[in-house]
């Protein structure tokens, strides 16, 4: 399986990684799970499944101690780290390239049992890398630390390993010294950076937050909730909103569209078994979501354009 998902991403996606690196506006950040407790940093049947049991009871205490199990990689464009803090969970990043944008693209999409993890990304710490989606389900991040930070860009803490991770963690140390600036890991733009920003940076990518006024993340999501972790999914009590998410948008498919939707549900992997080698069926059931999905945002967009209003409601606090 394993083999066969990487063989099909190649053919989509391989020789597209370097265009995706070099895009004018938009910045790519892969997150992804690196396994630091010793049943974890190498994979293997038995002991991966030991070691994901210990980062389940871990985690049933608090996220913070599933980190000593599981913590969050990132890779980042090198041109821009995130706008936000990624000190809310263990973790590191590291810069994104030709060298390594492949392998960290397949792990980001490892679901641990289903694909083998990657090892020993180039420009990362060595070990096994799975899915992000384990330490960061529904990416739960510190999107209001770009209010709370001034504007200044506050990424997580990078590895000098990584290409130009060392001259980064300089550089930022001597600019937080001189103009008086928490310290940064990341490269100041330049002005021309700064110019390109202002005109057309978009929510949702790494655009730099120095901007006046506030700034909002509008986040197209499938439910009304925001889950941190892939094990926090039966914790209902980590489901609702924190403070990290003051500044976001969630916009979410309404429950009475969804009940309209085959088999009253979005479509997810579970109908893989579920129609088992009925693929006409599944394909025509996904087809007319897929449908239903581009009236909703075909909808959406003639709101917004036509300046109808929009109603919202505060996120739950669960």
């Amino acid at each position: 399986v394993s083999r066969a998902f990487r063989a099909r991403l190649a053919s989509h996606l391989g020789a597209r990684t370097d265009a995706l690196l070099r895009h004018p506006r938009f910045r790519l950040h892969l997150f992804t799970s690196r396994g630091v407790h010793p049943l974890l940093r190498r994979e293997g049947r038995l002991r991966t499944l030991a070691g994901y049991v210990g980062a389940y009871a871990a985690n049933l205490r608090s996220r913070a101690r599933m980190g000593g199990w599981l913590e969050r990689v990132v890779f980042s464009d090198a041109r821009d780290a995130l706008p936000f803090a990624l000190d809310d969970y263990p973790g590191r990043t590291c810069a994104l390239g030709p060298h390594n944008s492949f392998e960290a693209l397949v792990a980001s999409c490892s679901i641990p049992f289903w694909l083998q993890a990657v090892h020993d990304i180039p420009g990362a710490p060595p070990g096994a890398y799975w899915d992000g989606g384990i330490t960061d389900y529904h990416l739960h991040l510190d999107y209001a630390s770009a209010l709370r930070g001034r504007g200044e860009r506050v990424p997580g803490r990078a590895w000098a390993g990584s290409p130009g991770g060392e001259r980064r963690r300089e550089e930022a140390s001597s600019r937080s010294s001189e103009e008086g600036f928490p310290s940064s890991e990341a490269e100041s733009p330049s002005p021309e950076e700064e110019r390109r920003r202002s005109e057309g940076a978009s929510l949702g990518t790494s655009a730099d937050v120095r901007a006046e006024g506030p700034r909002l993340v509008l986040y197209p999501h499938f439910q009304p909730s925001v889950v941190p972790g892939w094990l926090d999914k039966s914790l209902h009590a980590r489901h609702g909103a924190s403070a990290r998410l003051d500044n976001v948008v969630l916009l979410v498919p309404d429950a009475d569209w969804i009940a309209r939707l085959p088999n009253a549900k979005l479509p997810d992997r579970r109908d893989f078994k579920a129609y088992g080698a009925d693929h006409a069926g599944r394909a025509a059931v996904w087809r007319r979501a897929i449908a239903e999905s581009e009236r909703l945002a075909d909808e959406f967009a003639a709101r917004v354009e036509g300046g109808r209003p929009i109603e919202a409601e505060a996120l739950g606090e669960g």
